[in-house]
């Protein structure tokens, strides 16, 4: 394959693969509950790998007030915004249904009881059920609240799978 044609198969590729990744992260965010706030300032040093710049490409623009990130902030369009949420995939987990198997009944209702103080009633079930991701910060303190009430065991959750930490 000469040269020329390599690039431009390269570069319908990398194409490709934008369409793809902005159509996934289109149903993602179409999902994702609540939705993030869109960030309109495009001066922002972080902005092309943040989540709530990525999210003013599907704003519905049928309304004429929307809810975003506050400019007027002293830190948003800085380096240390408070907001900024990365755009890089990682691994979420979903559901605790297994997650209990290997505690103990008094290890099992005292974790139940504080991450249901943790994530509120509503929260913890939703997570329990498996319709809200468990992102990474959010498994570190479900682990962290299990190694306080000293379970050492493995943390088994139903399943897990790729996406956006919203």
């Amino acid at each position: 394959m000469m040269l020329r044609q390599r690039i431009k198969q390269e570069a319908m590729n990398r194409k490709d693969n934008t369409m793809m990744l902005s159509s996934e992260f289109e149903q993602s965010y179409r999902t994702a509950t609540p939705h993030p706030e869109p960030c309109l300032i495009d001066r922002c040093p972080l902005h092309e790998t943040c989540l709530h710049w990525w999210c003013k490409r599907f704003v519905d623009t049928t309304h004429t007030q929307i809810t975003t990130v506050n400019p007027l902030h002293p830190l948003t369009g800085t380096a240390q915004c408070p907001l900024y949420l990365s755009s890089e995939r990682v691994v979420l987990k979903r559901g605790l249904f297994d997650f209990f198997d290997q505690m103990t009944s008094r290890q099992e209702h005292a974790i139940r009881s504080s991450l249901m103080q943790l994530f509120n009633r509503k929260y913890y079930y939703r997570i329990r059920n498996g319709e809200m991701p468990i992102t990474p910060a959010m498994r570190q303190q479900i682990e962290d609240v299990c190694r306080q009430h000293g379970y050492t065991g493995p943390f088994v959750y139903d399943s897990e799978e790729e996406g956006w930490a919203w």
